[in-house]
């Protein structure tokens, strides 16, 4: 079976001389006689660019699905800890380590502590 070319497939097939280690880094960067920028034209850039749009799009769209079933699922639950505003868990530290300080809400000075926070 023989497989025909044209003059274009041929052109294309001729390799490009060698100029030299950073001479051929700034050709394969900008090709002034083809026109490429990174080895690519302008076109294959566009449908590559087109290829991600559409992909992160898509991927965009099922992280937002995801998010809205789990936030609708989640809002439906009861919240008993809710009800307790000082219920929160312990340091293992104890109440001296700094970051990991008790702040009890209800108290009538906690305005004085607000600035710490």
């Amino acid at each position: 079976m023989v497989i025909l070319h044209d003059d274009e497939y041929y052109r294309n097939r001729i390799p490009e001389p060698d100029l030299g280690a950073i001479r051929n880094f700034w050709r394969f960067v900008w090709n002034p006689d083809k026109r490429q920028l990174l080895g690519r034209s302008g076109k294959e850039w566009a449908l590559l660019g087109l290829f991600y749009l559409c992909f992160f799009a898509v991927l965009g769209s099922l992280f937002a699905l995801q998010m809205w079933i789990s936030i609708d699922y989640a809002s439906k639950l009861e919240r008993p800890f809710l009800l307790y505003g000082g219920l929160t868990s312990r340091s293992y530290f104890g109440g001296n380590f700094p970051l990991f300080r008790q702040l009890d809400f209800d108290s009538p000075d906690f305005n004085s502590k607000k600035k710490n926070i």
